[in-house]
């Protein structure tokens, strides 16, 4: 080499003396931003453990009546914020891994006598695609790049999409309830334990290896000090300008290069040039453009079609959830639903997002020879910028600065990327809606009612008496809110029932027009009756109230209802009596109720009545249509009649309509009543009365009587409501069983179901930043950067090769071999 001499140790000593020693590393690699790191992984094990804990122990972490009494903040904080703080800790990792990657040849040449070109110069792992960097890695026992590449696939490939899918809401006892899912969190804390381990390795290799760079080395004006004094290295690199990629490798292999204290690149042992392959050079110089497979046509038109086909399939998915009430679930398992809702669209993402990186970090590589490709430029535009230096998303600020609008566009798709990452997480949600769906169904009975007389139950007839009670039961039951009512009864009418499906679902329910029955009652008070005592049957003396009802034909039928005289040995003081019984006499007199509240004093078993409230109460039967909201268990809700009508009705009977009433009667009726000194009913009636409305005004002795006002409404809504019950309790004794010649009846059926929507938000976006990358890639392709050389510059040697012929980078050469 010609260069002006000096000898070995003046030569240390002079560098030692001007140029003292650095050890210069990116930020991402010093020891304070990768402790920083490591805590935070740690951090976020513990936090998520104990969140599970709590959820698993409390029955979640959020809890409100609805999803959507939710505060904007908690609802920002459970949807979106996880995967914030994902996509922001996964771009720390990438530029870890991006520095980890730039800087490997660098830590090679520093290594104790050097390393092989294929080690270091040729080297290009920040334009290798990420899923491939570990393995090539492993191969080259480049451990610190192994772990930094390996964590950022973790972070980026999975645990983003995974803590998307963490949290979820529940049902439970009509209450929304925000809970950790097991599976997601454990599968989310193992990949954090894993990327602990890959940090404590990068922080081992990132203090343990020495290089003394006094600045970043990735910057091309970099690369020209490093070589610019050194006139055997730049002939030989000098010789393979005009080689294509593969020669290049040849010809490089079995070289050994290291770098000094001064950041100056030397090589150790040189190999044999093979000059060749000159005609073969420039035969590719002709065919080949020097594009990477990622900047070819296709790759680009693959990429395109990818982009397109996600914005063609938002769009009709978008289009069927609004047009068909939400998507059906894809599976019953929660655990898989997060899987398609979340992780996927997260994964597809972030796929996309390694993608745009990857051009963006290719064209920060090519831009600064682009331009010096391109004629005189400044330094500012060409050998200054340190692209590579940054993270892609980064580059924006500097490509701006410099006047690189493609990269800095590029750049900034990079970063609408991640927040296409984020919005994915929440893309698609779960809500419970109506399904309506028109059918047609066979109504379970018809009509007309049955012979009464014969197939009532027990077999008995209409002028038999005694009360089974189950009515009484089935409406205490009610009232004390221990059970619904009847299937098909509302407190007000017995609803004609419809046949279901054998396989309805439980949150399935209908809108049905059908025909109902129940009463209509008709009462007034009396005072017109006279107190007639006698002997009954076997000589015990009675005593029965008589009065009289006047017919339809003018006539007067005399009725009676009997009358207790004494009251028991235990009660004394103010008494009071409660009676409802059906009139006795004619078959006239028997459709007749009779309801009275009696107050007096009782001493010795006698009693002294000292006030009453009587009345007189004619039922009607009712008939009609109603369009009722029923479920599929039959419990009536949101009545709606249509139509009613009320007489004798002798169409739906074979008998006579009053028959049902005189039967109903011997079963929602209790002749039953004793005078007493408490707030005990002594009939059933009364004590269904106290426990429906919560009134001890018809049954405490200290307070006078019920007006008949007070007491008209609450004993027809009673009397009304047992005589539903009878109706559904008894109806297949009562009704004929429908057949085939039954008519089918018009049915709505309503499926509360859980559907999959897309948020309209999310949707709006996510299609605008398709957009967006779709008119970048076209752009892009259409003006891709291109160079005079048969190889990308895209490695050390490539970068040497491009500049070793330069001016620049041998002025200085010429300026040390002139005399002093």
């Amino acid at each position: 080499m010609n260069r002006q001499e000096r000898s070995p140790d003046d030569t240390q000593v002079a560098r030692e003396e001007v140029k003292p020693v650095h050890n210069w590393k990116p930020i991402s690699l010093r020891l304070p931003f990768l402790q920083f790191m490591l805590l935070a992984t740690i951090s976020t094990i513990i936090i998520l453990q104990s969140l599970l804990y709590k959820s698993q122990t409390q029955g979640g972490i959020l809890f409100a009546p609805s999803i959507d009494e939710l505060s904007l903040s908690v609802t920002f904080g459970y949807r979106y914020a996880p995967t914030v703080i994902a996509v922001i800790y996964g771009f720390l990792w990438s530029w870890i891994d991006h520095d980890t990657k730039r800087m490997e040849p660098y830590f090679q040449l520093c290594s104790p006598g050097g390393a092989s070109a294929e080690e270091i110069l040729l080297l290009q792992y920040p334009l290798d695609f990420i899923a491939f960097v570990p393995f090539r890695a492993a191969r080259r026992k480049h451990w610190s790049v192994f772990s930094a590449a390996s964590a950022s696939i973790i972070v980026s490939w999975t645990l983003v999409p995974l803590q998307a899918a963490i949290f979820a809401t529940e049902n439970q006892t009509h209450a929304q309830v925000l809970v950790l899912l097991p599976g997601f969190t454990y599968a989310v804390e193992a990949l954090l334990v894993l990327i602990a381990l890959c940090n404590m390795s990068v922080i081992h290799f990132s203090v343990t290896r020495k290089c003394n760079f006094q600045s970043d080395p990735s910057a091309i004006i970099s690369h020209m000090s490093a070589t610019s004094e050194d006139a055997e290295l730049l002939a030989l690199f000098d010789d393979l300008i005009n080689r294509p990629s593969e020669d290049l490798h040849t010809a490089l292999m079995g070289s050994v290069f290291s770098m000094n204290n001064d950041g100056k690149l030397e090589l150790q042992s040189a190999p044999t040039l093979n000059h060749s392959s000159g005609q073969k050079a420039k035969q590719t110089l002709q065919s080949d453009k020097g594009h990477p497979p990622e900047l070819q046509w296709y790759s680009g038109v693959l990429f395109l079609a990818i982009q397109l086909a996600c914005i063609a399939v938002l769009g009709f998915l978008f289009h069927q959830a609004r047009a068909g009430s939400g998507l059906p679930l894809p599976s019953i398992s929660r655990f898989m639903r997060q899987i398609l809702q979340n992780c996927i669209p997260v994964t597809l993402s972030a796929c996309l997002e390694s993608v745009w990186v990857l051009l963006t970090r290719h064209l920060c590589e090519l831009q600064t020879s682009t331009e010096l490709r391109r004629g005189k430029v400044t330094s500012m535009k060409s050998v200054n910028p340190a692209y590579m230096s940054l993270p892609p998303q980064l580059a924006i600020f500097e490509a701006l600065r410099a006047g690189h609008f493609m990269l800095s566009l590029l750049a900034f798709v990079a970063t609408l990327a991640s927040v296409l990452t984020v919005i994915s997480s929440r893309l698609f949600f779960e809500h419970t809606v109506r399904l309506d769906i028109e059918t047609m169904l066979r109504p379970l009975l018809s009509l007309p009612f049955r012979d009464l007389n014969e197939t009532a139950p027990n077999s008995k007839s209409s002028k038999q008496s005694g009360s089974t009670q189950d009515e009484f039961h089935i409406a205490l039951y009610n009232a004390m809110d221990l059970s619904g009512l009847p299937s098909w009864t509302d407190p007000d009418r017995f609803y004609f029932p419809i046949t279901f499906t054998e396989n309805t679902q439980s949150n399935v329910d209908y809108t049905v027009t059908t025909d109902y029955f129940g009463a209509s009652l008709g009462c007034h008070e009396f005072s017109n009756h006279t107190m007639r005592d006698f002997e009954d049957e076997i000589g015990n003396p009675a005593r029965q109230l008589e009065f009289n009802i006047a017919q339809l034909d003018g006539s007067i039928a005399v009725c009676s209802i009997p009358s207790p005289t004494e009251a028991p040995k235990n009660v004394s003081g103010s008494s009071s009596l409660e009676l409802a019984a059906v009139a006795e006499g004619s078959d006239f007199c028997r459709q007749n109720v009779v309801a009275g509240w009696w107050r007096g004093y009782a001493l010795d078993q006698e009693v002294e009545v000292t006030n009453k409230t009587l009345m007189l109460c004619n039922p009607m039967l009712v008939t009609g249509s109603a369009q009722v909201n029923i479920s599929s268990t039959g419990r009536v809700q949101r009545p709606k009649v249509l139509s009613s009508v009320n007489g004798s009705l002798p169409e739906y009977f074979t008998t006579h309509p009053s028959d049902l009433i005189l039967q109903a009667h011997h079963y929602i009726i209790d002749k039953s009543g004793i005078w007493h000194n408490d707030n005990s009913s002594s009939d059933w009636l009364n004590r269904l009365m106290a426990e429906t409305f919560v009134d001890n005004r018809f049954l405490d002795p200290n307070l006078p009587p019920p007006t008949f006002s007070q007491a008209v409404t609450i004993f027809c809504a009673m009397y009304n409501k047992l005589l539903a019950i009878f109706l559904a309790h008894n109806k297949d004794l009562l009704f004929t069983p429908s057949g085939p010649t039954n008519p089918l009846l018009p049915v709505v059926q309503h499926s509360f179901e859980t559907r999959i929507f897309l948020s309209t938000s999310a949707f709006i976006i996510a299609q605008i930043i398709l957009g967006i990358y779709a008119f970048t890639t076209i752009f892009l392709y259409i003006r891709r950067p291109w160079w005079n050389t048969p190889h990308p510059p895209t490695s050390i040697a490539s970068t040497i090769a491009l500049l070793a012929a330069s001016h620049a980078v041998k002025e200085p050469l010429n300026t040390s071999n002139e005399d002093p």
